[in-house]
């Protein structure tokens, strides 16, 4: 299927460019966060494996090793949810300027990572 300017509405296509970015900014997202998971967790190991090797740490570390990755996931999760409404929103605002729902769905398909 060729796909040039006429092929959609303006409105259809803000829509579309709206469900591209917010798919993009949600794969961003997810891959930071992901880097944070990982930074956090292994923060929280190395922190652990100090306190076992009874090695002289301060009071608020031992307070950090259990508070902080509690917040950071807490943080993660919300976070996810945004970026995912997010992505809802354009789906739905594709759905609403006169978009099919296979054109939405074959869309949905399309790996992000492809998006220009």
């Amino acid at each position: 299927m060729r796909i040039d300017k006429s092929s959609f509405t303006k409105q259809q296509w803000e829509a579309i460019a709206l469900y591209v970015d917010a798919r993009k900014r949600r794969r961003r997202f997810l891959l930071q966060a992901g880097a944070a998971a990982v930074f956090g967790c292994g923060s929280a190991l190395i922190t652990r494996s100090l306190m076992q090797a009874e090695a002289d740490l301060p009071g608020a570390l031992h307070w950090a090793q259990t508070a902080l990755p509690i917040v950071l996931l807490i943080v993660l999760c919300l976070g996810a949810l945004v970026f995912q409404r997010a992505v809802a929103s354009g789906r739905k605002a594709m759905l609403t300027a006169g978009l099919t729902m296979q054109f939405v769905a074959d869309f949905e398909k399309y790996p992000t990572s492809k998006f220009p």
